[in-house]
């Protein structure tokens, strides 16, 4: 289990392997926003500190035991807002009942009354604008209702971008795909995997160097920029390999006499999107080994 506490004014994360600082509140130079970091005499508004935890100490009362996820979002969300004095694009990818919704826009607002914030989900929550109209200071805020993997918003257009595991998405390859177009190509990636194993494979297949705050063994925090992408398939003249090396990949997942089966089923959800992809090339016969292969799969993980 981790924790997470303020001493000498840093916000710590710790886990079992030790102390990670989160945000320095003494380091005034590196604060760019409009919130300072200490109190000044006769000054009305929250330091950043007071702020972060307000939040934290408003979510214990909730008594959903979410002040240590959303805590380590808040005070990650901090770090990337004290950069600028500039308003920010914020996309939340799955805001539910918008129990982290009102946590993203109490910040944004906070830091600046013109950034803006997107929750996203494939219906609207009466919940969710419910918890946002308790927002004090909000940004400026909507919502989206659309399908998850193809939500028609702008792509290349955010800043930052939420993925909210707590949603459990049947084809989490094709929402974090989708997450990933949307976002600008210098953004900061968030992905709170909550009980949702196959978002947590995917998005460590996509990125290779990132950062993981461990909650609890089911549940993360991780942290990436989208100039890490380290696997994509869709560039197209890398598709045929990187399609073929899935292909060996379930050949040699199937020849083993026991595997995990959330690897199959990471595995599953990347040959669906292979299986796109060709179609969308009209690379039929490389359709039809993936097609092969995904029914292979199949019964493998039907024998376990």
């Amino acid at each position: 289990m981790s924790s997470l506490f303020i001493r000498n004014s840093k916000f710590i994360y710790q886990d079992i392997a030790g102390e990670r600082m989160l945000l320095n509140c003494n380091a005034f130079l590196e604060n760019k926003s409009q919130i300072s970091m200490h109190r000044f005499q006769y000054q009305s508004h929250k330091t950043i500190p007071e702020l972060l935890t307000s939040l934290i100490e408003r979510e214990q009362k909730n008594g959903n035991n979410l002040e240590i996820p959303f805590g380590i979002i808040d005070i990650l969300l901090t770090s990337q807002l004290i950069q600028t004095s500039q308003p920010v694009r914020m996309l939340e990818y799955g805001s539910g009942q918008g129990l982290l919704s009102c946590h993203l826009a109490e910040l944004l607002g906070a830091f600046h009354e013109k950034s803006t914030l997107v929750c996203a989900y494939d219906t609207i929550e009466p919940e969710w604008m419910e918890r946002i109209s308790q927002v004090d200071q909000l940004p400026k805020v909507s919502f989206f209702a659309g399908d998850f993997g193809d939500f028609q918003l702008q792509e290349n257009f955010f800043d930052i971008v939420l993925i909210n595991g707590m949603i459990n998405y049947t084809e989490p390859y094709e929402v974090i795909s989708d997450a990933l177009r949307l976002a600008k190509d210098d953004a900061v990636i968030f992905c709170y995997t909550n009980n949702t194993p196959f978002l947590e494979n995917i998005i460590q297949l996509f990125f290779e160097q990132r950062e993981e705050y461990e909650i609890n063994p089911s549940s993360k925090i991780i942290v990436a920029n989208t100039r890490d992408k380290s696997w994509n398939i869709h560039k197209i003249a890398d598709f045929s390999t990187q399609a073929l090396k899935d292909i060996e990949h379930v050949k040699f997942i199937c020849s083993q006499k026991m595997i995990e089966k959330q690897i199959c089923f990471s595995m599953m959800s990347v040959l669906k999107q292979d299986i796109k992809n060709a179609s969308k090339m009209g690379n039929i016969d490389l359709k039809l080994k993936l097609i092969d292969q995904k029914e292979l799969l199949m019964k493998y993980i039907l024998s376990q």
